[in-house]
């Protein structure tokens, strides 16, 4: 809801600033400049981007609109982490066989909803869970391991918001290639008059306006609101990653929780005595 405000601020703050100046509302409508503009963007994104990148692009714009409030993924991430790290601890490692081989039909998975419905999350941890279960690795190894998964990653997921942002840097120059076309055009009517000359000059600038409108207006802001979605997603593998690390390197279950419950950020992050409360509400069940 406040992306879609903020889009209506910016239209309504421009073009009423074009109207108190005196503007004509008529003069904005330039069809041919914003065909060339939005077709000349939408033919650099394809050709520059895979169906991937594409397909992530339609889902992280919608994802950008979406109002998250993660408090309660972040407890089960807690006790769902918890509980796998006793279990182990207590059962060894042959315990979370069951339950990472098929974690859409684990009872334990089952149990933690939201965590389920983060595929990425899911797999991210229960991978590693199996390459712990596997045999003996060292904390620093599976650091290694893990900074180097989640980096390739990031990179990929973030190529969607690269994409529009490299669209947006392109914007202010597709407008003034439609502000140059519209001048050629206007060249080969400059004995029209001067008032013809002057609305076809007018309206060769709307396309110039536009595609700066576009760019500061629209499509950065769209960006970087992409990459936020991003990076919310890799904070939950950021959490798990030193999870992981710091019960590889013989921390206990609680200590390696606390870890990664520092990882989460600050608006949704408990405090170690609520995240103690919460575990032993868990427990309770």
């Amino acid at each position: 809801m406040l992306k879609i405000i903020g889009i209506l601020v910016v239209l309504v703050t421009v073009i009423c600033g074009y109207l108190f100046a005196g503007g004509s509302l008529r003069m904005l409508w330039q069809p041919s400049e914003y065909v060339i503009i939005l077709g000349a963007a939408a033919g650099s994104i394809l050709l520059a981007n895979d169906k991937e990148v594409l397909r992530d692009i339609g889902s992280q714009c919608r994802r950008a609109f979406v109002k998250h409030d993660d408090r309660d993924l972040y407890q089960q991430f807690i006790l769902l982490t918890m509980e796998v790290l006793e279990n182990t601890k207590r059962q060894g490692l042959k315990y979370l066989d069951e339950h990472i081989e098929n974690p859409q039909e684990s009872t334990l998975f089952a149990k933690y909803p939201l965590i389920l419905n983060e595929l990425q999350l899911v797999t991210f941890l229960t991978d590693n869970l199996r390459l712990l279960s596997m045999g003996k690795i060292e904390g620093y190894e599976l650091e290694a391991i893990l900074d180097k998964e989640i980096a390739a990653m990031v990179e990929t997921r973030l190529a969607a918001s690269v994409a529009v942002g490299g669209v947006a840097e392109a914007m202010p120059g597709f407008g003034i290639m439609a502000a140059v076309l519209a001048i050629v055009i206007t060249m080969g009517k400059i004995d029209a008059g001067i008032v013809v000359v002057g609305l076809n000059v007018a309206g060769a600038l709307i396309g110039t306006f536009f595609g700066i409108f576009m760019c500061y207006g629209l499509l950065s802001p769209l960006s970087e609101a992409m990459k936020a979605t991003v990076e919310r997603d890799m904070t939950l593998l950021y959490a798990c990653r030193e999870v992981l690390i710091n019960f590889a390197a013989g921390k206990s279950p609680l200590m390696s929780v606390d870890a990664g419950r520092r990882m989460i950020p600050e608006k949704y992050k408990p405090t170690f005595s609520v995240m103690e409360t919460w575990i032993e509400e868990g427990k309770a069940q």
